[in-house]
């Protein structure tokens, strides 16, 4: 079930009980305080923030408010003289605005940035409707450029939200990016792959005039999205034999082993082979990822959003720069990619990536309960990939729902044994034996390695 909006009904619930434990005095002051801050009149805000105070001094909001209103008008000790004063009074803060007002204390101690992002990116995680998190984190990063995104995903959440009257994205030019654009053969493949149905809920049309090359790109990145790196491999080759001037099956390969070429050869010639802006922009955030400038590829992405923010498979890939496909997360912070993996997933439900990593989120930072829905998602996603229905059991094991996990991977057995596209088959049949073994059925699970079709 989708969460009521933020604004319709988090906002105001939270207004009225302002109302009648305030009065309406304090709570007209708040707010009027609240909507200059978001209109950045600043003056008019910190004096209606101030009334606020004075009328309700042990509420943690107004002085959290209040000090981030001083700090973008530069009155940086006044800030941290509020902020203090709000987590003086964290008692009194529902646990979401605790999340804000820790994020908020960490930014106002110097070389602390990474402790805020990371207590705000928790809260997102934990109550991703959250616009006012989303903003906060936002301003977390004081450069307009790299908040562009969470900005992007709260005026997503809240349209009527005031800060969309005083702030509109900027797009910046294409980044200039020296490629390696020297030529790249591919040897062919004996045979074409198959072209599977039900693999992911997959939309992302590329540049290319051979209808073929298209279906074969998709299967490729529903298979990378689903970690299936071989087939992805074989599946953007053969688009690439179809087209060979195809710029985005070149950007897919790179992030494939390829005996042929370097993911850094893949990566240029996707970049010197594009022609729309959207490609190009994909090919130079490429380059600069396979080149381990991850901050510039990082800039690259927020320029991209602000000038294609209803592109799904860029917020995916936003999400997991530095940890796509299997790297590492950054600084081992599984929640630092999921503010950009939850607006993905909010533009499009059952898209296959979004429900792939919110699952590997949630598990670790061990909230399975809240990953259940994605578990769910990504089955109905790709209803005939392998991994989509085995992480489920991910999930399902850690709720006690075994009963769910034995039936998820004895449909991701059915699917690799009937040849659709899986990375690793041996995981899902030991993940169905200690199953079986948790529910004492031990006869059944001495049998599971090696049973067929027919004993599932």
């Amino acid at each position: 079930m989708v969460r009521p909006n933020c604004e319709s009904v988090r906002f105001k619930l939270s207004c009225l009980l302002m109302l009648l434990l305030w009065g309406p005095a304090r709570a007209a002051s708040y707010d009027r305080g609240w909507q200059e801050f978001y209109l950045r009149h600043m003056p008019v805000a910190i004096a209606a923030l101030q009334q606020a105070v004075r009328q309700r001094p042990s509420d943690p909001m107004a002085h959290f408010m209040l000090s981030r209103a001083y700090f973008r008008n530069h009155q940086a000790g006044d800030a941290r003289r509020e902020c203090q004063a709000a987590l003086r009074h964290l008692d009194a803060a529902s646990d979401e605005q605790r999340y804000m007002l820790n994020a908020w204390g960490w930014r106002m101690r110097p070389q602390r940035l990474d402790k805020a992002r990371n207590n705000a990116d928790y809260g997102i995680a934990m109550y991703p409707d959250s616009a006012e998190l989303y903003i906060l984190r936002g301003e977390i990063e004081d450069n307009d450029l790299l908040a562009t995104p969470y900005y992007l995903a709260a005026l997503r959440l809240s349209p009527t939200h005031p800060l969309g009257r005083s702030w509109k994205p900027v797009v910046p030019p294409v980044p200039t990016v020296r490629a390696d654009s020297g030529p790249v053969t591919l040897r062919p493949l004996l045979k074409a792959p198959a072209l599977f149905p039900g693999l992911g809920q997959v939309h992302h049309p590329i540049v290319t005039a051979n209808p073929k090359a298209q279906a074969y790109f998709t299967q490729g990145l529903c298979c990378l999205y689903a970690y299936v790196y071989s087939d992805a491999r074989t599946s953007f080759e053969e688009a690439i034999a179809l087209d060979p001037k195809c710029a985005m099956a070149w950007w897919g390969l790179s992030f494939c082993t390829a005996s042929d070429c370097t993911p850094l050869q893949a990566a240029s010639r996707a970049l010197s082979l594009a022609t729309t802006d959207a490609e190009k922009r994909y090919g130079a955030a490429r380059v600069l990822q396979v080149q381990k400038r991850n901050g510039d590829c990082i800039v690259a992405l927020d320029g991209a959003l602000a000038a294609y923010p209803n592109d799904v498979d860029l917020w995916i890939w936003r999400g997991t720069v530095t940890g796509f496909l299997g790297e590492t997360y950054d600084g081992g912070r599984a929640t630092r990619g999921m503010p950009f993996i939850l607006a993905a997933w909010r533009l499009q439900p059952d898209e296959p990536a979004a429900n792939h990593e919110l699952i590997h989120s949630y598990e670790n930072i061990n909230r399975p309960l809240l990953g259940w829905k994605y578990t769910i998602g990504f089955g109905r996603s790709a209803p005939n990939m392998p991994h989509a229905q085995h992480m489920q059991a991910h999930l399902a094991m850690r709720l006690g729902r075994w009963k769910e996990a034995l039936a998820c991977t004895r449909r991701s057995i059915k699917l690799e044994l009937a040849g659709f596209p899986d990375a690793d088959d041996a995981h899902h049949r030991n993940i169905y034996m200690w199953a079986l073994c948790h529910e004492g059925r031990f006869v059944e699970a001495s049998h599971a390695v090696r049973a067929s079709a027919d004993d599932l």
